[in-house]
């Protein structure tokens, strides 16, 4: 029986470490916003003025005080810009809100990472997993930094929990799901893709990956790959068209 203790204590602590860097940083104050943006990567600001202009202005890209060279909508994948997009319009163009979502996803991820390596490697090994995102700095920083680090990881952990999911249904050969969530697998991948587009290499390893699975069979196998693959290159092919302007 699994003992969720350890899991609340770790989440606790997690929390409010991030919370302490947030406080800390306070960027709802025109001097801890100056910092975020000014102060820090030049792709935070890119990302900030990628996002500000969709709203504002309907459009992606362009802005001479961020990009200059006009290169942002090539180099800067959608999916984060789009993520920041909708705090703006939700409230207003404020890097803080956008931050303290990220500090609230970030402990989210600590869950995640549990969750998989509990299903993977069982419980002793979750909570080490656990334990050491949650203290790990980068991890801490980033979820207070307008850098695509926090949500990124956050989709490769949804992406890894439904592939865990998938894998128990092999076990239980129901083939519906089995459809079901390889279709899904792919969608998933497809949103890490958005968010970081050399992503997308990963995916070549996952033959490797499937065919190491000795309880499934060929057949089985191919169609999880003819799945995945149809799913993930139909969800990359509007952001695919979109950049091909």
């Amino acid at each position: 029986m699994k003992d969720h203790r350890w899991l609340l204590i770790i989440l606790l602590v997690g929390a409010a470490i991030r919370f302490a860097v947030f406080l800390f940083a306070q960027p709802w104050t025109p001097h801890g916003e100056h910092i975020v943006l000014y102060k820090s990567s030049k792709d935070v600001l890119s990302y900030h003025y990628l996002a500000h202009d969709l709203v504002m202005y309907g459009r992606y890209g362009g802005n001479p005080e961020a990009d200059p060279w006009r290169l942002d909508p090539v180099i800067r994948p959608m999916g984060y810009a789009l993520y920041i997009a909708f705090w703006y319009w939700l409230f207003v163009p404020r890097p803080w809100i956008v931050l303290l979502s990220q500090v609230i996803l970030s402990i989210g991820s600590i869950w995640l990472a549990y969750s998989v390596t509990l299903r993977v490697f069982g419980e002793k090994a979750a909570i080490v997993a656990a334990l050491l995102f949650a203290i790990y700095p980068n991890s801490i920083l980033f979820s207070s930094t307008m850098m695509t680090e926090t949500i990124y990881i956050l989709f490769a952990f949804i992406f890894l929990y439904i592939y865990s999911v998938f894998k128990k249904y092999i076990l239980l050969n129901d083939i519906k799901k089995y459809i079901f969530w390889s279709m899904i697998a792919g969608v998933s991948f497809a949103t890490t893709v958005y968010i970081r587009v050399s992503t997308i290499y990963l995916s070549l390893i996952f033959p490797i990956v499937i065919f190491s699975i000795k309880i499934l069979s060929i057949r089985y196998k191919i169609a999880f790959l003819l799945l995945f693959y149809l799913s993930l290159f139909i969800s990359i092919t509007p952001y695919s068209a979109y950049m091909y302007q």
